[in-house]
């Protein structure tokens, strides 16, 4: 048997990475063979703090987060508290709004490390991969998954319990319910946003300061684990 050569073992290497990204897991060895040889991707490098998508940036594209961490950001309703999140990959950006009324970005997003993406136009979605089944299958999963993970949030019940709700309202305003999280902003301010006072998001952030569960600075809310706070 002949060794294989060095545009097979490429191949290989590229369905086997592939392979393990969410939208394109179950697909065969052989449609992924031809995938490769009629889909663009793009493999795309970002150095540390680079961003990669804009928030309200028109989005044409689906971004498959192969190495690295990002950091993602968005801020609250009237400016005044800034929601900061760090996810490792393998993570998909720009699926949620590459169809529907809206095709902006709902957050920025910026490699925290050096980072690999493999970028997937829309154009090449519609016309060639939405033609496999199981490729529009997970598509749909993801997309749903997401969106009843939203619309169960409009149905919980605000907590009464201070920490609750400091704990529901960090949830509701960033993308993954676990891993390293901040926010930046006002004491005060954070108290508007939580229907109380000053006072009582101070004794709440110490009370959890003494748990050892978040770190506070001027200005700064750190969650190292967001899973050990829920």
């Amino acid at each position: 048997m002949n060794p294989p050569t060095i545009q097979q073992a490429q191949t290989k290497k590229i369905i086997e990475r592939l392979c393990s990204l969410p939208l394109f897991m179950g697909i065969s060895r052989s449609d992924m063979e031809i995938i490769i040889g009629s889909v663009r991707f793009l493999f795309q490098k970002y150095p540390k703090f680079k961003t990669v998508c804009n928030i309200h940036e028109i989005n044409n594209a689906v971004y498959f987060l192969i190495e690295g961490t990002i950091e993602i950001t968005r801020m609250n309703h009237n400016n005044t508290i800034l929601f900061l999140e760090n996810i490792n990959g393998p993570m998909i950006i720009g699926a949620d709004v590459l169809f529907g009324i809206s095709h902006s970005h709902t957050y920025t997003y910026k490699a925290k490390t050096d980072c690999q993406f493999l970028i997937l136009d829309k154009k090449e979605i519609v016309s060639k991969m939405l033609n496999y089944e199981i490729f529009r299958l997970n598509l749909l999963n993801h997309i749903s998954l997401n969106a009843q993970r939203r619309a169960l949030m409009l149905h919980e019940p605000f907590p009464e319990d201070l920490t609750q709700r400091f704990i529901q309202y960090i949830k509701h305003n960033t993308s993954y319910p676990a891993g390293f999280k901040q926010l930046r902003c006002r004491q005060k301010d954070l108290g508007k946003e939580l229907l109380t006072n000053e006072k009582n998001i101070c004794q709440m952030l110490k009370g959890l300061k003494n748990k050892h569960l978040i770190t506070t600075s001027r200005g700064i809310i750190t969650i190292p684990s967001f899973q050990h706070l829920l």
